[in-house]
């Protein structure tokens, strides 16, 4: 059931019926029941009108706060109202209810060109140079080489010129790690965001 608290200001009031496309009913809001916070009843409505950091991307947590994917502000806005996520940090919300997700989701099976940059942190993974980006297969395609995350890396154009068409034992050339697929774009991703907070989520 809903409590009786007071009617929020004027600003949150206008910010909640942008987001929503409604106006909350008046003057009842639900209560804030099962949030993390020991606050009262009060605190916990402010705690709520509060949300989430505007125009940002929110990291959504399954119940048993496994990553599961990111969404927008106002995406986790709505599923905070309707009270199937609880508010974890500005940037984070946890699903109320446990998402059962199969063993594949998320997995990129063909890696893509921005992928496999954002995994070799826009390195070189000869050089270690960040200009002049290209992907080269560490296995050329012309001997049996494959569009694989275990034979692409991020390649400047100097070394993807200077290793040819050669296998990497036939040339003075070293990688500068063992290229991997990610278990999942969403852990690639908080892997390598400067969303600190994200972070402590990575469990592996």
């Amino acid at each position: 059931m809903g409590v009786q608290v007071p009617h929020p200001s004027p600003a949150l009031l206008t910010q909640w019926t942008r987001v929503l496309g409604y106006e909350p009913r008046s003057r009842k809001f639900e209560s804030c029941r099962g949030c993390h916070l020991n606050l009262n009843s009060n605190e916990r409505c402010d705690r709520k009108m509060e949300l989430v950091e505007p125009h940002s991307t929110i990291l959504v947590l399954n119940s048993s706060y496994e990553p599961l994917h990111f969404t927008n502000w106002k995406r986790a806005i709505v599923l905070l109202f309707k009270q199937k996520a609880k508010l974890i940090s500005k940037r984070i919300i946890r699903l109320v209810n446990y998402v059962k997700i199969p063993f594949s989701y998320g997995r990129s099976d063909y890696p893509t060109r921005a992928l496999i940059y954002k995994r070799d942190d826009y390195e070189c993974q000869y050089c270690g140079s960040k200009n002049d980006l290209t992907i080269d297969h560490i296995i050329p395609r012309s001997k049996g080489g494959q569009d694989t995350w275990d034979n692409l890396v991020a390649c400047c154009t100097s070394c993807n010129l200077k290793k040819g068409n050669k296998l990497l034992k036939d040339t003075n050339m070293v990688l500068k790690s063992i290229p991997q697929a990610p278990i999942s774009r969403v852990i690639l991703d908080i892997q390598k965001t400067k969303v600190s907070e994200w972070k402590d989520y990575l469990f592996q």
